[in-house]
């Protein structure tokens, strides 16, 4: 005979095996965002819970990030949250790693180190088994955490569409939707139509000489020159006529040669690393920006020229300034509108875009099939650290590509990236020693994987001859040894 009791625990495992599809789903599921709603939904109706959400995210993030809510007023959603959000138990949870319930209300933490969170409300009291339906949620979510992740970051809102448009579609070059990328495109947008100098700070490689041509294209002086002078590279007893040029001592006084400023005459003029131009140079700027004068190098007067200035710097100019390294009042003529271009770890949820777009592009210009980028693989870069930021990245991904191809793989897998991305260099090396090293690598790679010079060479899409050229030059054969 079929007791109460019977039928309680049927419908309790029924319920249970339900839930456990949800996530089954979310996890093996193609579109996982499709069913994470589900899946809380199901949380919420066997706690008794009238609202639900869940907060997921990056153990390294700046915090979590709302993946699914239930029983929430559509035009009101967004203010709910945040209320709930702030609440003492909410932040209670964050803070210990363990569950917390109050009044109807319960915070449980997924994972450890923690991952996310699963909050439930009831209208009244939540039923007395709640803490078991929301644990035993929370015990499967890290497995599925980071795969939820990816997928909102790559399918989520995207909050820097508006900012696009007003930068005329000129900004496709910039990848990613992270909140922090909107704000330094708003910021890009709002100054691009100005005449004023434009400052952006950040770390080597987040893509600061991309941002200063979005910003030149997207202005008035867009048909005009575009010039990008690294002053970090330019020696610096050469750096004064590479700017502004030099006149000819004869008494007509033609130039002899055009420097930077000239060419820009009329358009804008970029200045990378602006923190490493030479004492005298830094002079020889401060008039043209303030009345449009320079110098050339022999003139007997000033020349005049409408240029926009928009620098660059890796280290924060007032630093610069209390070290000697760069005037004081440059500094006040250039610090106008200072734009930060993010690290990389602060847009961690880019990583996902940034690694498609990088793909897309080796497979554009390296010949290196549909290679896509398998599951593992996207955890794992999402998961280094990356002190290079988007430019490491992006070769870290080339990089893969090419050694997955010279395999025959189908998909890049985490074997597949170049040495651990979180490990910083040992030591800087000259550009073209590291190009001829990563060759040799890349090179040695797709003969160990072929065995066969003339296979090699088909995979890397260059010819037989040239294979035998690298070879012989790069010295590869001392790593097949």
């Amino acid at each position: 005979m079929t007791t109460e009791s019977d039928i309680h625990s049927l419908v309790e495992a029924t319920r249970e095996r339900d839930l456990l599809r949800c996530i089954f789903a979310v996890l093996d599921g193609p579109r996982p965002l499709d069913h994470i709603d589900g899946a809380l939904t199901q949380v919420a109706s066997c706690a008794g819970a009238e609202r639900a959400y869940l907060e997921l995210g990056e153990p390294r993030s700046p915090g979590l990030g709302v993946m699914a809510a239930v029983g929430f007023d559509g035009a009101g959603q967004r203010a709910a949250l945040g209320e709930h959000l702030v609440r003492d138990e909410v932040r209670e949870a964050l803070a210990s790693g363990r569950a917390v319930e109050s009044q109807g209300r319960l915070s449980v933490p997924v994972g450890a180190p923690m991952v996310g969170l699963v909050h439930l409300e009831g209208a009244g009291a939540l039923a007395p088994d709640a803490r078991r339906w929301a644990e035993l949620f929370a015990r499967h979510l890290p497995w599925v955490a980071r795969r939820l992740v990816i997928a909102s970051a790559s399918a989520g809102d995207d909050p820097t569409v508006p900012h696009r448009a007003r930068l005329d579609g000129e900004a496709k070059s910039i990848v990613g939707k992270s909140a922090e990328l909107a704000t330094v495109l708003g910021l890009a947008a709002s100054v691009a139509p100005l005449e004023v100098p434009v400052l952006l700070v950040g770390p080597t490689g987040t893509g600061k000489s991309e941002l200063a041509g979005v910003i030149a294209r997207s202005s008035a002086r867009r048909s005009k020159p575009l010039i990008a002078i690294n002053c970090a590279v330019i020696p610096a007893p050469q750096v004064e006529t590479e700017l502004f040029g030099a006149q000819a001592s004869d008494p007509m006084g033609d130039a002899t040669s055009a420097g930077a400023v000239a060419r820009a005459d009329g358009g804008t003029l970029v200045l990378d690393a602006i923190d490493e131009l030479a004492p005298a140079a830094q002079a020889r700027l401060v008039p043209l920006i303030q009345d449009g004068n320079f110098w050339p190098l022999g003139a007997s007067q000033p020349v005049r020229a409408d240029v926009r200035i928009i620098a660059t710097s890796s280290a924060a100019l007032s630093r610069c300034v209390a070290e000697g390294r760069l005037r004081e009042d440059l500094y006040y003529r250039l610090d106008v509108v200072p734009i930060e271009v993010p690290a990389l770890q602060d847009r961690r949820n880019d990583i996902p875009l940034l690694a498609d777009h990088f793909l897309a592009r080796a497979r554009e210009r390296n010949a290196v099939g549909a290679i896509e980028l398998s599951l593992a693989a996207r955890q794992a870069l999402m998961s280094a650290e990356w002190p290079g930021h988007v430019r490491q990245l992006g070769n870290a991904v080339l990089g893969a590509a090419i050694r997955a191809h010279a395999e025959g793989a189908a998909a890049i897998e985490p074997r597949h990236l170049l040495a651990d991305p979180g490990r910083a260099p040992a030591a800087i090396v000259p550009w073209a020693d590291a190009i001829r090293e990563a060759q040799r690598r890349i090179l040695a790679d797709a003969l160990r994987a072929t065995g066969n010079i003339a296979e090699a060479g088909r995979r890397l899409g260059i010819a037989r001859s040239y294979v035998y050229e690298l070879v012989k030059n790069l010295n590869v054969r001392e790593l097949l040894r």
